[in-house]
């Protein structure tokens, strides 16, 4: 058999295994409830006339919206660890301070994060 056509069957068994992963997933009660919910929600945003922000902010009156919708995430926590041999302090947000990889190299990490202030 050539390249070609072990390439074709093995296509064709994966279209085919895809079928039936689609059939399976139209006989979920569960996500029909919820593709027909979508198709309403698109179908009463057209009607209305509004753009998305404005049925959020319908929805979401006082305009707090989750991190996840803002595309802003929380800030990160100050970090002081004190090397106990030599004194020094190190105070990061991240984990990616150089002197804080060569402590990590040197002493390992579980030792450094033991520093913690």
């Amino acid at each position: 058999m050539s390249q070609q056509l072990a390439a074709y069957r093995a296509l064709q068994r994966e279209i085919a295994d895809l079928a039936e992963k689609q059939h399976r997933m139209e006989q979920n009660q569960e996500l029909a409830r919820e593709i027909e919910f979508e198709q309403k929600l698109k179908a009463l945003v057209a009607e209305s006339g509004l753009s998305k922000a404005q049925v959020i902010s319908i929805l979401i009156p006082d305009g707090k919206q989750t991190p996840a919708a803002t595309g802003t995430r929380k800030p990160r926590k100050t970090k002081t660890y004190k090397n106990p041999h030599t004194g020094e302090v190190i105070e990061t947000k991240g984990g990616n301070h150089k002197g804080l990889k060569v402590w990590k190299d040197k002493h390992g990490a579980d030792v450094v994060n033991s520093w913690v202030v």
